[in-house]
């Protein structure tokens, strides 16, 4: 009997490479599909991704265990037959995951008709999740189970294997995309399949496997698109251009414009993941001749600081709508740090000539990072340091945080905003802008960031936090609201109060919630800046979401209700436009 026949023959070298390859295609496929999934449904999905990759390897072991037949059949018929099924299966799996049509946000109207073929099309995309991972599961648990004095360098092919899968997943998501990536997986099963599988087995089968996944890879033949839900409330048509990156994949659009027929839309839309996330202003690079910031709560930071400013930080520049609205207002100097570089590409090429060539405007400075990181990085002092947040280009969107409830957001903790606070000058303010679905009755990050901006003033010894905040909102009254945060180190002046006053009244829909010294306006956000620590505590204990300060410690910005109440509260349907919906927490139990 030769080396590679029977279970309990000798592993070789080959065997090793084996472990290294399919572990590594593992990882690949399972990062591959967690940008995948992102787009399809909602990202807290991914979690759901990530529970299946795990079930289906394990499952894979489980057969080995209970499997006689597994148990028995030669470790290189096993390795090739599960290699082809695998491969097999990855492909397909491909397939319905990205063209069965599904709207996650359905599956909540319990008992409907619509509810329970939503839940069903979930159940088949996760079937196919799952068995994408079997057959990885089957072969490592056969060779490391049959390693015998072997099983210490098999275990460590398997670490490496998955370790330059997770390295290599990244670049090669920004190159091919996570459709192609799959197919990679696929196709490093397929080879292993045939290299493996005996001579006098071989199939044609596999080889045709093999000829269209290189075909797939080599020619650039475009796979299916993947078929976002429409609850994301994407367009339909062509976008004028589409990649995926590895923050999340754009879509940019160029709508019409209802109010003027057969005119578009003075922007490009970018769609991040399939939600709307940013524009890209149409812009001819005279900032001095845009009005359109004139009465927009943009212009606020710049109203209040009077004087232009001499140095602003954009963190989370996207398509560069704040980047016109500093330099209209004259700005000196303008750091744009933007973290997707998808996004910063566009700009800068793709649609260099539609904005304007605006990274190339006098002053302004586009980065691609992380804006903590940024940040930490300079020792430049700002008169402005403006946050971006998701969903401050539109305040209809404001609903979009229920696609971002378990999202980890490290711009928004005390500890950030204690470091933004030390890069500003003397004069210099933190602004911070969030859309909010009804600031009037349910203004929950807005109070989220008042309370976090206490803890931070707090910590840095200061002890009335009202004197060093404004807080306006812009009231729709049906699309939605925006609220405009500005935080300063000093306090406000009385001459900043009366510049923001000014500024206020040229906003049509701007009010006051908080200013020092002027009237309060309704509503929870004043009652927790005019409180000393205490006092506000036990206010946002009473409110019937969670707006507890975050930290880095717990970053989660976008969590407004506890688990115990999600799960209190389980059987109740959800009204899917609300920004605290529990969506996130309810896929996560």
């Amino acid at each position: 009997m030769s080396t590679t026949e029977g279970p309990r023959a000798g592993l070789g070298v080959r065997h090793t490479v084996v472990i290294f390859l399919v572990s590594l295609a593992g990882l690949l496929l399972e990062v591959g599909y967690t940008r995948i999934v992102s787009f399809k449904l909602f990202y807290y999905y991914v979690y759901l991704v990530l529970g299946l990759a795990l079930l289906g390897i394990g499952s894979g072991g489980i057969f080995v265990v209970v499997w006689p037949r597994l148990r028995q059949a030669a470790t290189d018929t096993v390795i090739a037959v599960c290699s082809i099924v695998g491969a097999v299966s990855i492909a397909a799996g491909y397939f319905v995951v990205a063209r069965v049509k599904i709207d996650t946000l359905q599956i909540w109207d319990y008992g409907s008709r619509t509810s329970f073929k939503n839940l069903g099309m979930l159940g088949i995309v996760c079937l196919a999740l799952f068995a994408s991972f079997i057959a990885l599961g089957i072969i490592v648990s056969t060779l490391l189970g049959r390693g015998g004095s072997r099983v210490g360098g098999l275990y460590f092919a398997d670490l490496i294997g998955a370790g330059l899968g997770c390295a290599m997943a990244i670049p090669l998501i920004v190159t091919l995309g996570p459709p192609q990536v799959v197919m990679l997986s696929a196709l490093i099963f397929g080879v292993v399949g045939i290299v493996v599988m005996p001579k006098d087995r071989l199939a044609v089968v596999p080889v045709g496997i093999m000829v269209v996944a290189l075909a797939v890879l080599s020619t650039g033949i475009a796979l299916p698109d993947v078929t976002a839900e429409p609850s994301k409330g994407r367009p339909n048509g062509t976008p004028a251009a589409s990649d995926w990156g590895p923050v999340f994949r754009v879509d940019a659009f160029q709508l019409p414009d209802v109010s003027k027929p057969g005119h578009p839309l003075p922007f490009m839309s970018l769609w991040h993941d399939g939600t709307f996330g940013s524009i890209i202003p149409k812009f001819d690079g005279n900032a001095a001749a845009t009005t359109r910031f004139n009465d927009d709560p943009r212009s606020l930071p710049f109203g209040t600081l009077g004087a232009p400013p001499g140095h602003t930080l954009i963190i989370g520049s996207a398509g560069g709508n704040e980047i016109v609205a500093a330099l209209h207002y004259k700005s000196k100097l303008i750091d744009g740090v933007e973290l997707n570089p998808v996004t910063v590409d566009l700009v800068k090429h793709r649609f260099r000539k539609y904005s304007g060539d605006l990274a190339h405007q006098p002053g302004v400075n586009i980065h691609q990072g992380d804006g903590r990181s940024y940040l930490a990085r300079t020792d430049n002092k700002y008169d402005l340091v403006w946050f971006v947040a998701p969903d401050s280009y539109a305040a209809n969107n404001a609903a979009s945080s229920g696609a971002f409830v378990l999202s980890e957001s490290y711009l928004y903790t005390t500890q950030m905003i204690k470091e933004s606070l030390r890069h500003l000058t003397d004069r210099g303010m933190i602004v911070v802008q969030f859309g909010e679905l009804n600031f009037r009755d349910a203004p929950n990050r807005t109070s989220r960031y008042v309370m976090t901006a206490r803890r931070a003033l707090s910590q840095m010894g200061i002890k009335d936090p009202g004197a060093h905040l404004i807080v306006s909102p812009y009231i729709t009254n049906k699309t939605g609201d925006l609220a405009t945060v500005m935080v300063k180190r000093t306090p406000f002046t009385a001459t900043e109060v009366v510049r923001y006053q000014a500024a206020v009244q040229k906003v049509p829909l701007g009010s006051t919630a908080w200013a020092p010294g002027l009237p309060k306006g309704p509503g929870i956000v004043p009652r927790l800046i005019d409180a000393d620590n205490a006092q506000a505590a036990a206010v946002a204990a009473t409110y019937p979401r969670q707006i507890s300060a975050v930290s880095d410690d717990s970053p989660f910005f976008w969590h407004f209700s506890s688990f115990s109440n999600v799960i209190r509260n389980f059987t109740d349907p959800i009204d899917p436009i609300d920004p605290g919906i529990v969506i996130g927490e309810r896929v996560l139990l």
